[in-house]
């Protein structure tokens, strides 16, 4: 499995650029740094809605991390049926809790944050 930056990923609009507890320059602020920065650059220049969708790739690109933890949510809720009251389960698998993180990082992803 390759590796990624872990979450959770930000997506600022004034520079259109997201943020994560990477390494490397660039820093938003002290600990975190650029990941990505989405630009209008190409064909998105000229549409007409081009701005509309370089924040709806920020957004999604930003939930990344997000969805990623809530389908792996959803498949161990899948596989397992535990109860989130349970003192036994260090990692909460019920799929009320995996639906829960699932809308989150939708919400996230499409602008209701």
């Amino acid at each position: 499995m390759s590796k990624y930056t872990a979450g959770p990923w930000e997506y600022s609009k004034p520079w259109q650029t997201i943020y994560g507890k990477s390494l490397g320059g660039c820093n938003k602020t002290f600990d975190t740094f650029m990941i990505a920065n989405i630009r209008g650059w190409g064909h998105l220049q000229y549409l007409p809605n081009g701005e509309e969708i370089q924040d709806a790739n920020g957004r999604l690109i930003a939930a990344a991390p997000d969805l990623l933890e809530a389908l792996e949510l959803l498949i161990d809720a899948s596989n397992f049926s535990h109860s989130c009251q349970d003192g036994l389960v260090d990692r909460c698998i019920c799929q009320d809790c995996a639906n829960k993180k699932a809308r989150a990082a939708i919400k996230k992803a499409i602008g209701y944050e």
